[in-house]
């Protein structure tokens, strides 16, 4: 279930291309198996909780083939250390995820704004990213609402969703399919930029060389 407001979306063209995600959050909220899910369509529900993973997989969003590289991190991800910005400089795009039955779980997130916030690649105002709220269908131990989700994700600038690793598959693929059309729109506002910035500084050579050879004839006058 998607909490806020949808994005339109995207239809690029249909080449192959390949993106880097990352998946964070503390530790018991379900992240491998909220990637197990998308990836399998089934549910595991055991997994060592600090062990970190890579998965690879092809995908198609909006007729389009996606290489999907995702990391799923340990529980302790620390975000200072030197190997873990590595990765954060590499990845295309962050998934966020907290347990809705746990509150230090949804505090936790405070730590990981700055992975998001400060941008992983130096042509990219923002690392695009997701907000999920995982255990959707554990209602009568929810200590985190809905409302709280999603202004913690306005405040990130993302879409949030609440999902249920454990009933399944359809919210979060919907929910990873829209963080790769956000990563599409990203890149193309990065390049919109930079193809502005390179006509803006012709345009100043132009404008700088125009006035020299104008006070050049003028003093040969």
């Amino acid at each position: 279930m998607a909490a806020g407001n949808r994005k339109a979306v995207v239809s690029p063209c249909n080449v192959q291309n390949e993106v880097r995600l990352v998946v964070l959050g503390q530790t018991g909220v379900g992240k491998s198996a909220i990637v197990v899910r998308y990836l399998t369509r089934r549910f595991i529900g055991d997994y060592a909780p600090n062990l970190e993973s890579v998965y690879n997989q092809s995908t198609k969003v909006d007729d389009q083939t996606v290489h999907l590289n995702i990391l799923d991190t340990p529980g302790d991800f620390d975000v200072e250390c030197q190997t873990r910005q590595e990765q954060m400089q590499k990845a295309d795009g962050a998934i966020l995820v907290f347990s809705v039955t746990d509150r230090s779980s949804f505090n936790h997130l405070n730590k990981l704004k700055t992975c998001v916030t400060r941008g992983a690649k130096k042509d990219v105002d923002k690392l695009p990213a997701i907000l999920l709220g995982n255990k959707a269908d554990l209602c009568h131990l929810r200590t985190i609402t809905v409302s709280e989700g999603a202004e913690f994700a306005k405040e990130l600038g993302c879409q949030y969703y609440e999902v249920s690793a454990s009933d399944g598959s359809v919210e979060i693929v919907d929910a990873v399919h829209d963080l790769y059309r956000e990563i599409y729109r990203a890149e193309k506002r990065a390049k919109v930029k930079k193809v502005s910035a390179r006509l803006q500084l012709r345009q100043t050579i132009k404008n700088f060389t125009d006035r020299h050879l104008y006070r050049s004839r003028t003093n040969t006058l």
